[in-house]
């Protein structure tokens, strides 16, 4: 990723470390519990630091959760 985008956008991005409803029923989720099992194919995943390629672990990743009838779907 290219991290000037960051500083370029800074007034639009926001870091969220905490569930976040961004709208009336919508959430951003961070933080997420790892109830089951990863899909096998996560094993050939990988992030680049620096010149190397490391496993990928995930910590990046949200959920965003849409309330409607009293139900939450995830995506």
């Amino acid at each position: 990723m290219d991290v000037d985008i960051i500083h370029n956008y800074k007034d639009r991005l926001k870091f969220v470390d905490v569930t976040l409803e961004v709208l009336d029923d919508i959430f951003i989720i961070p933080n997420i519990i790892k109830a089951f099992p990863s899909p096998s194919t996560n094993n050939t995943l990988y992030s680049k630091k620096g010149n190397q390629f490391l496993k990928d672990n995930f910590d990046h990743e949200l959920f965003m959760g849409v309330k409607i009838n009293n139900e939450i779907t995830l995506f």
